[in-house]
Protein backbone atom coordinates (compact mmCIF):
# COMPACT_ATOMS: atom_id res chain seq x y z
CA UNK A 1 0.00 0.00 0.00
CA UNK A 2 1.10 3.67 -1.24
CA UNK A 3 1.33 5.77 2.00
CA UNK A 4 0.56 9.99 1.09
CA UNK A 5 4.28 10.96 1.95
CA UNK A 6 4.44 14.68 2.98
CA UNK A 7 6.34 15.50 -0.19
CA UNK A 8 4.19 13.77 -2.60
CA UNK A 9 1.39 15.99 -0.89
CA UNK A 10 3.64 18.86 -1.40
CA UNK A 11 4.50 18.29 -5.06
CA UNK A 12 1.12 17.44 -5.65
CA UNK A 13 -0.14 21.11 -3.82
CA UNK A 14 2.50 23.25 -6.11
CA UNK A 15 1.47 20.99 -9.63
CA UNK A 16 -2.17 22.07 -8.15
CA UNK A 17 -1.04 25.78 -7.82
CA UNK A 18 1.04 26.32 -11.08
CA UNK A 19 -2.06 24.90 -12.97
CA UNK A 20 -4.35 27.12 -11.60
CA UNK A 21 -2.29 30.42 -11.84
CA UNK A 22 -1.19 28.75 -15.39
CA UNK A 23 -4.62 29.01 -16.44
CA UNK A 24 -5.67 32.31 -15.00
CA UNK A 25 -3.02 34.22 -16.77
CA UNK A 26 -3.42 32.72 -20.17
CA UNK A 27 -7.21 33.59 -19.52
CA UNK A 28 -6.17 36.75 -19.35
CA UNK A 29 -3.69 36.49 -21.92
CA UNK A 30 -6.47 35.64 -24.19
CA UNK A 31 -9.08 38.22 -23.51
CA UNK A 32 -6.11 40.85 -24.16
CA UNK A 33 -5.38 39.73 -27.13
CA UNK A 34 -8.82 39.04 -28.32
CA UNK A 35 -10.36 42.41 -27.81
CA UNK A 36 -10.89 44.89 -29.58
CA UNK A 37 -8.68 47.97 -29.51
CA UNK A 38 -9.05 52.07 -29.43
CA UNK A 39 -6.95 54.94 -29.86
CA UNK A 40 -7.38 57.75 -27.11
CA UNK A 41 -6.11 60.85 -27.18
CA UNK A 42 -3.81 61.65 -24.24
CA UNK A 43 -3.50 65.18 -22.17
CA UNK A 44 -0.10 66.62 -20.94
CA UNK A 45 0.49 65.89 -17.31
CA UNK A 46 3.55 65.63 -14.38
CA UNK A 47 6.57 63.85 -15.94
CA UNK A 48 8.35 60.35 -14.25
CA UNK A 49 7.24 59.06 -11.18
CA UNK A 50 10.65 59.18 -10.09
CA UNK A 51 10.25 57.18 -6.89
CA UNK A 52 9.32 54.35 -8.97
CA UNK A 53 11.62 54.57 -11.83
CA UNK A 54 11.04 55.49 -15.10
CA UNK A 55 7.16 55.78 -14.79
CA UNK A 56 5.75 58.08 -17.18
CA UNK A 57 2.04 59.44 -16.14
CA UNK A 58 -0.32 59.59 -18.58
CA UNK A 59 -3.47 61.06 -19.03
CA UNK A 60 -6.48 60.84 -21.65
CA UNK A 61 -9.29 63.12 -22.75
CA UNK A 62 -12.10 61.17 -22.28
CA UNK A 63 -11.07 61.45 -18.51
CA UNK A 64 -12.90 64.99 -18.67
CA UNK A 65 -16.59 64.52 -19.43
CA UNK A 66 -18.19 67.49 -20.48
CA UNK A 67 -21.52 68.72 -19.23
CA UNK A 68 -23.35 68.61 -22.50
CA UNK A 69 -22.75 64.86 -22.82
CA UNK A 70 -23.49 64.33 -19.00
CA UNK A 71 -26.74 66.35 -20.00
CA UNK A 72 -27.53 64.26 -23.15
CA UNK A 73 -26.76 61.51 -21.06
CA UNK A 74 -29.59 61.90 -18.45
CA UNK A 75 -27.02 63.22 -15.77
CA UNK A 76 -27.28 66.19 -13.52
CA UNK A 77 -24.73 68.98 -14.89
CA UNK A 78 -24.55 70.81 -11.47
CA UNK A 79 -21.69 69.32 -8.81
CA UNK A 80 -24.29 69.64 -5.76
CA UNK A 81 -26.56 67.10 -7.78
CA UNK A 82 -23.61 65.05 -8.64
CA UNK A 83 -22.11 64.00 -5.38
CA UNK A 84 -24.51 63.64 -2.65
CA UNK A 85 -23.03 60.93 -0.76
CA UNK A 86 -19.13 59.41 -0.06
CA UNK A 87 -19.99 56.44 -2.85
CA UNK A 88 -20.62 59.13 -5.54
CA UNK A 89 -16.66 59.71 -5.82
CA UNK A 90 -16.09 56.10 -6.31
CA UNK A 91 -18.83 55.23 -8.29
CA UNK A 92 -18.31 52.58 -11.68
CA UNK A 93 -19.52 54.17 -14.78
CA UNK A 94 -19.40 52.95 -18.34
CA UNK A 95 -18.08 55.03 -20.96
CA UNK A 96 -19.92 54.50 -24.13
CA UNK A 97 -17.40 55.28 -26.93
CA UNK A 98 -17.48 55.73 -30.94
CA UNK A 99 -15.15 57.08 -33.40
CA UNK A 100 -13.87 60.51 -33.84
CA UNK A 101 -13.47 62.80 -36.57
CA UNK A 102 -9.98 62.32 -36.36
CA UNK A 103 -7.81 58.72 -35.53
CA UNK A 104 -9.00 58.36 -31.69
CA UNK A 105 -12.29 57.29 -29.85
CA UNK A 106 -14.08 59.97 -28.19
CA UNK A 107 -17.56 59.59 -25.65
CA UNK A 108 -20.68 59.37 -27.04
CA UNK A 109 -22.30 58.96 -23.87
CA UNK A 110 -21.57 57.70 -19.90
CA UNK A 111 -24.02 55.40 -18.15
CA UNK A 112 -24.64 54.02 -14.88
CA UNK A 113 -24.86 50.19 -15.91
CA UNK A 114 -23.44 49.06 -19.05
CA UNK A 115 -25.77 49.28 -22.09
CA UNK A 116 -27.31 46.26 -23.55
CA UNK A 117 -26.76 47.59 -27.24
CA UNK A 118 -23.46 45.93 -27.44
CA UNK A 119 -21.88 48.92 -27.84
CA UNK A 120 -17.91 49.43 -27.36
CA UNK A 121 -18.08 50.77 -23.55
CA UNK A 122 -15.27 51.04 -21.06
CA UNK A 123 -15.56 50.56 -17.43
CA UNK A 124 -14.54 53.69 -15.40
CA UNK A 125 -14.85 55.20 -11.71
CA UNK A 126 -15.49 58.83 -10.85
CA UNK A 127 -13.47 60.55 -9.41
CA UNK A 128 -14.72 63.99 -9.04
CA UNK A 129 -15.84 67.34 -10.52
CA UNK A 130 -14.10 69.20 -13.39
CA UNK A 131 -13.87 72.74 -12.62
CA UNK A 132 -12.54 75.56 -14.52
CA UNK A 133 -11.18 78.58 -12.12
CA UNK A 134 -12.99 82.11 -13.15
CA UNK A 135 -10.59 84.74 -11.92
CA UNK A 136 -12.57 87.65 -12.75
CA UNK A 137 -15.57 86.10 -10.43
CA UNK A 138 -13.06 84.27 -7.90
CA UNK A 139 -15.14 81.64 -8.15
CA UNK A 140 -15.44 78.07 -9.56
CA UNK A 141 -17.14 77.25 -12.72
CA UNK A 142 -18.49 73.59 -12.92
CA UNK A 143 -17.15 72.04 -16.59
CA UNK A 144 -18.18 68.41 -16.33
CA UNK A 145 -17.13 65.27 -14.15
CA UNK A 146 -13.92 63.94 -13.44
CA UNK A 147 -13.43 60.07 -14.15
CA UNK A 148 -10.67 57.44 -14.26
CA UNK A 149 -9.78 54.83 -16.53
CA UNK A 150 -7.01 53.30 -14.21
CA UNK A 151 -3.93 53.77 -16.55
CA UNK A 152 -1.84 56.31 -15.26
CA UNK A 153 1.75 54.88 -15.47
CA UNK A 154 3.25 53.63 -18.61
CA UNK A 155 6.92 52.69 -18.24
CA UNK A 156 9.57 53.83 -20.56
CA UNK A 157 12.40 51.47 -21.10
CA UNK A 158 16.09 53.52 -20.24
CA UNK A 159 16.34 53.61 -24.17
CA UNK A 160 13.71 55.91 -24.91
CA UNK A 161 13.87 59.52 -24.12
CA UNK A 162 10.53 61.09 -22.09
CA UNK A 163 7.38 60.92 -24.29
CA UNK A 164 6.36 64.78 -25.19
CA UNK A 165 4.09 66.35 -23.03
CA UNK A 166 3.71 69.53 -25.25
CA UNK A 167 0.88 70.03 -27.94
CA UNK A 168 3.27 70.41 -30.79
CA UNK A 169 2.97 66.38 -30.85
CA UNK A 170 0.15 64.15 -31.12
CA UNK A 171 0.00 61.53 -28.39
CA UNK A 172 -2.29 58.59 -28.08
CA UNK A 173 -2.50 55.57 -26.21
CA UNK A 174 -3.69 52.08 -28.05
CA UNK A 175 -5.82 50.40 -25.24
CA UNK A 176 -7.59 47.30 -25.29
CA UNK A 177 -11.26 46.69 -23.92
CA UNK A 178 -11.67 43.14 -22.69
CA UNK A 179 -15.70 41.78 -22.56
CA UNK A 180 -16.30 43.04 -19.20
CA UNK A 181 -15.41 46.90 -19.79
CA UNK A 182 -11.41 47.09 -18.38
CA UNK A 183 -8.95 48.79 -20.42
CA UNK A 184 -5.83 48.01 -20.61
CA UNK A 185 -2.90 50.52 -22.35
CA UNK A 186 -0.91 48.56 -24.54
CA UNK A 187 1.23 50.95 -25.78
CA UNK A 188 2.03 54.84 -26.93
CA UNK A 189 1.73 56.27 -30.24
CA UNK A 190 3.86 60.03 -30.80
CA UNK A 191 3.08 61.54 -34.22
CA UNK A 192 1.84 58.45 -35.54
CA UNK A 193 4.76 56.16 -34.50
CA UNK A 194 5.02 53.54 -31.91
CA UNK A 195 7.19 54.59 -29.00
Amino acid sequence: MNAITPSRLLIGWLILQVTFLGGWASMHEWQRRHAPRVMLKTRPVDPNDLIRGRYQNVAFEIEQIPSDILASSGFPTNSAQLFVTREDYHRTLWLELQPGTNRWHTVKAIHRKRPANGSLCVRVKQTGEWADWDARQKTSRHMGLNVSLGLHKYFIPARYEDIPRDNKHEVLGEISVTSSGVPQLERLWVDGKPY
